[in-house]
């Protein structure tokens, strides 16, 4: 073997290493190191970072970093405007929030028909579906914790699934949402689509979004009480949109993640 082909070799071997890496599931282990992390950072700057759960209506909730001196926003802003000018060292040292909205809420704001029958209701859940509305910027390996926070609050506080944004997720946020998909702790349900969707997608993507006539675009189910928005899914893998990770909802039936916040006095809710 050549020395190029040997180099070669090698970085297929790291590109293989980095990949499985990134297809490991966030397990709850991890989640449990980044509240020891959460409790190092408080050690060592005495600013005492917890996260907060704060109510904004009935149809949205924030989930986020504060500190003694600064809100979750104010931390988010503070660290865009340090990146913004570059200097880095003015970042605080733990930032990121989370918006949630119901699905009311949400649809309202993606239709123009106020009338849209497409409530995300899963199998054997008595409530609609909870959006992501909008992750903001989160401090490099802290993010998973909120999202844990998230989805337990959602699912044992309201009674209901968490389904990512139905509208746009970026590259990293797809990643969380297929381990969330690995994790046997999570139980993922599949959602159908809204027929509107179908509609706009044919017309807009007409040459892209069927299989030759083998895999249609078309609703699971003949029910509507599980349709909901799926432009991120059809964004994500078109035709094949129930295979995205962004077309289910997630729930998890138990709060110990909350619970051990609550312990440690890490938690501050506002609801």
């Amino acid at each position: 073997m050549n020395n190029k082909n040997f180099k070669m070799l090698i970085k297929e071997w790291k590109n293989f290493l980095n990949e499985s890496e990134e297809d490991k599931p966030v397990s709850i282990e991890k989640i449990y190191k980044q509240i020891n992390k959460l409790e190092e950072i408080n050690f060592n700057s005495n600013l005492e970072y917890k996260i907060k759960i704060q109510k904004e209506n009935i149809n949205k909730y924030n989930i986020g970093y504060v500190s003694k001196e600064k809100s979750m926003f104010s931390n988010v802003n503070l660290y865009l405007n340090s990146k913004e000018k570059k200097q880095h060292e003015l970042a605080p040292q733990l930032y990121g929030c989370i918006e949630i909205m119901s699905s009311k809420a949400k649809l309202a704001s993606e239709y123009d028909n106020p009338d849209v029958e497409a409530p995300g209701k899963a199998k054997d859940e008595v409530n609609s579906t909870w959006y992501i509305k909008k992750t903001h910027d989160t401090k490099k390996g802290m993010g998973p914790l909120l999202y844990e926070v998230v989805i337990e609050f959602v699912s044992n506080n309201l009674n209901a699934g968490i389904k990512p944004d139905s509208a746009s997720v970026t590259d990293e946020a797809i990643k969380v949402w297929k381990n969330y998909v690995k994790r046997n702790d999570v139980v993922a349900k599949q959602l159908d689509i809204n027929p509107d969707d179908i509609s706009y997608y044919k017309k807009e993507y007409p040459d892209q979004w069927e299989d030759q006539g083998v895999r249609k675009l078309m609703p699971l189910t003949p029910q509507t009480s599980d349709d909901t928005s799926q432009f991120s899914a059809m964004d994500h893998m078109g035709y094949m949109w129930p295979e995205s990770p962004l077309s289910k909802t997630y729930r998890k039936d138990n709060a110990n993640i909350i619970e051990l916040l609550k312990e440690k006095h890490l938690l501050v809710l506002d609801i």
